[in-house]
């Protein structure tokens, strides 16, 4: 089963210029860590100032990283100000976390600023407590590869990075630190879809087309049958209309028929593919970038 969505979880705060974060790895600009899949998201265990373990879910379509209000707390981390954060199921106010240093198995993530949040309502989707989501600072100057079968998480900096990997390329833009890919949706008796989607492995669903784009296109009128689902993310309740697609493509890869979902009160399409290789997921600091 392929285990990534196409779909942004996570903008928060306002787009202000982004404080720097410093990434630091224990030895040769190498390390590997382990993770589990577990309701489509990739949880992984890491140490949070030097003290407690806590669990962390590694999210590409996270804009910035997020720890919870309530382990911040508990860790005596400073919380400063105050801003709302918009997420699928809406907004809620969160506050700044100041001087926040993750460290994983053979790297260290020092932030000054991060965004905090009550991710309490998350917990239930993973059965354990998502106590921070690690997003786009681990990517925006690293090389990074996913192995789901293998379980395991690659990071590499931009010195030490493989000069070339099995597997598919697909050009892609950072808009807003959101990975964009130009993909293809078949849906049964309409004309293919193309456009931008996100590529987020912090989405519980594997493609979401999002209601604007559901509405103007009439895709709950494609689909004879429809299943409705209940989901929770930032911000609050999704409803998601469940249905099924023809085919999604990406670069040369074409994923065939499968589940879908339709998000927001109009919809969207969820795809899964079934017995999936090795998914590699490259960013790099220093892709085309477009406002």
């Amino acid at each position: 089963m392929l285990a990534i969505g196409l779909t942004g979880l996570l903008a928060s705060g306002p787009a202000a210029t982004a404080p720097s974060t410093e990434i630091r790895f224990e030895a040769d600009g190498h390390a590997v860590i382990p993770f589990d899949l577990r309701n489509q998201h990739l949880w992984i265990r890491g140490q949070l100032n030097g003290a407690d373990s806590i669990w962390i879910v590694v999210d590409t379509g996270a804009s910035t990283s997020v720890i919870d209000e309530g382990v911040a707390r508990r860790q005596s981390i400073p919380l400063t100000g105050g801003h709302e954060a918009h997420g699928a199921g809406g907004t809620q106010q969160g506050h700044d976390a100041q001087g926040v240093t993750v460290e994983l198995p053979g790297l260290k993530l020092h932030k000054q600023r991060m965004d905090a949040l009550d991710l309490s309502s998350l917990t239930q989707s993973g059965a354990r407590p998502m106590q921070l989501i690690l997003g786009y600072e681990l990517f925006e100057s690293s090389v990074v590869r996913f192995d789901y079968p293998r379980g395991l998480i690659e990071v590499w900096d931009a010195d030490h990075a493989p000069k070339s990997m099995p597997g598919a390329t697909v050009p892609m833009s950072l808009i807003q630190n959101h990975p964009y890919v130009e993909a293809t949706l078949h849906v049964p008796g309409r004309r293919a879809l193309k456009g931008r989607f996100v590529i987020d492995s912090g989405s519980s669903m594997s493609l979401i087309v999002t209601p604007e784009i559901t509405q103007r296109e009439k895709l709950l009128t494609a689909f004879p049958r429809t299943m409705v689902a209940i989901g929770r993310g930032v911000g609050g309740e999704v409803k998601n209309h469940l249905a099924r697609a023809d085919s999604f493509s990406i670069g040369g890869l074409t994923f065939d028929p499968a589940r879908q979902s339709l998000v927001g009160p109009q919809g969207s399409v969820e795809l899964r593919r079934k017995n999936a290789d090795v998914l590699l997921f490259l960013l790099r600091h220093g892709v085309q970038h477009r406002s």
